[in-house]
């Protein structure tokens, strides 16, 4: 017997549905030309995934609405405009809770979950951070009653702090933050945290700590009691802190039980005899010459980004400097 399996993709400025007729309800090579538009929906840019659950299919758009549609004729059950339009709407898919609530991020640095059946605010939207800076990029998850949030940069232009939210998942109060780098560090040595100048070996500069976002959803053992993370690094930023790295961390309290580097560190400076070592310092380098950023209109200024500097010119030498489109 024949059977009829719609299913949902997300293309371009578009929700589709689409249907075929198999045996089995499998696509495979030898009917995937039986496939056939059933409808669609103009959602604006939708890049994560939509979900299907309570008997509607969930997207988040690029456009900051949160939509609920009947998967069967592409109907809107609800439609929450979350106002982050504004920016980039929201990337991350929807997290469809335990109790049929739909949670979401978006680029205004907020979270936000919505009763599944009306699109209400069960609570939010809360803001977690600094909009155009901040972002969710992937879905959130969930154990044991808490709501965990990555957060990332939004365009690494500046780059943030990574870090990553545990929230109570019925109302949207925090439980607990673990930040994966350091607030500040040295220019001179990026592996030491500083609160002032002085505390940077040869005068250097003490600068924000950036980095280290993590931009994919945890995963968690089975008991959900450990979870699982990553850490990328920043195109406008030297690789510091826990950046580029893994971790297990424990759930409840957000102790880091172990975490594993996958790149080695970074400093501000490349060695002027080969721009292919970073240093901090001269005795970094093979001759002793180590180039940091400084200021194009104050070449006395050391800089890590264009906003350090009188008429915002940031020499960078380093090879993040390369991505001339995400310069800030």
């Amino acid at each position: 017997m024949k059977t009829m399996r719609p299913f949902t993709t997300a293309v371009g400025a578009a929700v589709f549905a689409l249907t075929t007729a198999t045996a089995f309800g499998q696509i495979d090579v030898n009917n995937v030309d039986n496939l056939k538009p059933k409808w669609n929906f103009p959602a604006g840019p939708v890049t994560a995934s939509p979900v299907l659950a309570n008997g509607n299919l969930y997207a988040a758009s690029w456009n900051g609405h949160i939509y609920a549609l009947n998967p069967d004729d592409g109907s809107v059950v609800w439609d929450f405009d979350s106002g982050a339009g504004a920016l980039l709407g929201s990337q991350s898919t929807p997290l469809i809770t335990p109790a049929g609530n739909v949670c979401v991020g978006t680029s205004l640095a907020q979270v936000m979950c919505l009763d599944g059946s009306t699109g209400a605010p069960i609570w939010g939207p809360k803001s977690i951070g600094t909009p155009a800076l901040d972002n969710i990029w992937s879905s959130m998850a969930t154990a044991n009653g808490v709501l965990y949030v990555s957060v990332a940069s939004l365009l690494d232009q500046p780059c943030t702090t990574g870090r990553l939210l545990a929230l109570d998942l019925n109302t949207g109060a925090d439980v607990w933050t673990l930040q994966t780098v350091p607030d500040n560090v040295c220019m001179t040595d990026s592996a030491t945290v500083c609160a002032t100048n002085a505390d940077c070996p040869n005068a250097g500069r003490c600068v924000a700590g950036r980095g280290a976002g993590i931009t994919a959803t945890v995963s968690f053992d089975p008991a959900g009691s450990a979870l699982y993370m990553n850490t990328v690094g920043c195109f406008t930023y030297p690789s510091i802190g826990d950046s580029d790295s893994m971790f297990k961390v424990d759930a409840a309290s957000g102790a880091v039980i172990w975490k594993t580097r996958v790149n080695a560190p970074e400093q501000f400076g490349e060695c002027a005899d080969d721009i292919s070592i970073g240093c901090g310092l001269d005795s970094d380098c093979p001759t002793g010459t180590c180039t940091l950023p400084t200021c194009g209109d104050d070449p006395g200024i050391t800089c890590s980004y264009d906003g350090d500097c009188p008429t915002g010119d940031c020499n960078q030498p380093k090879a993040y400097n390369d991505f001339g489109f995400l310069n800030g």
